[in-house]
């Protein structure tokens, strides 16, 4: 599990103080630690999906406005292609490793 210190590093690096620690916490923990505990494990993939669903959707507003606004020469096929590309899992495993 994620330290405390490891999550005060990371809200450096992003500039952003979380009000509530645990939601960091919890959405830097995939629910594969879970796996021989199953007293909690059923919750916590529960609340998992939900923030990755939650998180899913907000990365991509934010990717479609980002894109929409730079490429403004681009057509809707464009926009796709480029958006796809930014939001793909390997894409975004490189920029987390970078962070």
């Amino acid at each position: 599990m994620i330290n405390i210190r490891q999550i005060n590093k990371i809200q450096k690096i992003l500039q952003y103080q979380f009000k509530n620690n645990e939601n960091l916490k919890n959405s830097l923990t995939h629910p594969s630690i879970f796996k021989y505990k199953e007293k909690s494990k059923d919750k916590y993939i529960y609340e998992f999906e939900r923030l990755e669903f939650l998180g899913d959707r907000v990365l991509g507003l934010v990717v479609a406005s980002l894109i929409f606004k730079k490429f403004k020469d681009y057509n809707e096929g464009d926009l796709s292609k480029k958006f796809s590309f930014l939001v793909q899992r390997e894409f975004l495993y490189k920029i987390a490793l970078e962070i």
